[in-house]
């Protein structure tokens, strides 16, 4: 019988970091802060960012 072992581990490794960019993607906060004064105000994308940045 073959150790089925490093191929599990594997594909739960693949699986936990896949989840891990999907959450950290969807909680970033400059993404949400872009969206937020683009949605609120008629800016462009680069104003927002430097807006959200800190930028003076």
């Amino acid at each position: 019988m073959k150790n089925f072992n490093t191929p599990v581990a594997i594909v739960v490794a693949a699986i936990v970091i896949s989840i891990t960019i999907l959450y950290s993607s969807t909680r970033d906060p400059i993404t949400n802060c872009i969206k937020l004064v683009m949605d609120n105000s008629n800016i462009s994308a680069r104003s927002a960012a430097s807006r959200c940045a800190g930028a003076r």
